[in-house]
């Protein structure tokens, strides 16, 4: 009693000004999180536009000069350094490096989830890199998780704003927040699940109109019912 008179910092209170501490750190990171998620999902909306005006005009040949000198300014500014012109020829490839670029990002923002989380989306991931639809499903995802960031600020502002102060009162509602993400992640691997499936459909297809020898063919027939039995 006599040294908490004299000025002298208690443990009790030591304990609290590092705890405040923490959530100061946390806050200054959500925000900062948050306003890169804002120019993440500016970007991906632009790819989109994009990805739906190279497929409308059937790559560099259909664009005139106008949609060709913005289709480059959004290029240079979003693939930056890696920006090739060869790419406004073919949605196959835009949507490609689009797909990359939204997988950059989700693997910087990946200590947001939890490791069960990241797993299953590396698992799922290479399903779908190999088409147009898939890349756009991954920056759905990139999205999804952009969205969440910001979700998470704001209702750190208003626990603030009625607080006064951030602490472990907040963890609740960031908890609560997760599993209402969580919801809306499984949604979206129910429709990446759908879009491997004809995928897969599509290059069974293709095996099978290209021909061959019969001995090619038992080979991929063998190998087909391998896979549909596990």
């Amino acid at each position: 009693m006599k040294l908490a008179q004299a000025g002298v910092v208690q443990p009790e209170n030591l304990f609290k000004k590092g705890l405040a501490e923490i959530y100061v750190k946390e806050y200054g990171a959500s925000r900062k999180s948050a306003n890169e998620a804002r120019g993440r999902l500016k970007n991906f909306a632009e790819a989109d536009a994009m990805l739906k005006n190279i497929e409308r005009l059937g790559g560099t040949t259909g664009l005139g000069t106008e949609e060709l000198t913005t289709f480059k300014k959004f290029a240079n500014r979003f693939f930056g350094a890696d920006y090739n012109e060869s790419l406004i020829a073919s949605e196959e490839a835009f949507a490609a490096k689009s797909g990359q670029l939204a997988m950059d990002y989700i693997s910087q923002t990946k200590g947001a989830i939890s490791d069960k989380e990241m797993a299953r989306f590396d698992k799922m991931s290479p399903n779908l890199q190999t088409s147009v639809e898939g890349n756009r499903h991954i920056m759905a995802y990139a999205e999804i998780r952009a969205k969440q960031e910001i979700r998470l600020q704001k209702l750190a502002d208003a626990y603030i704003k009625q607080n006064g102060v951030l602490d472990a009162g907040f963890d609740e509602i960031a908890a609560n927040q997760t599993q209402e993400l969580k919801a809306e992640l499984d949604n979206w691997y129910l429709q990446a699940d759908g879009i491997r499936r004809a995928r897969g459909s599509m290059d069974e297809q293709s095996l099978f109109s290209s021909g061959g020898n019969n001995n090619t063919n038992n080979v991929v027939n063998n190998a087909l019912s391998i896979v549909r039995r596990n």
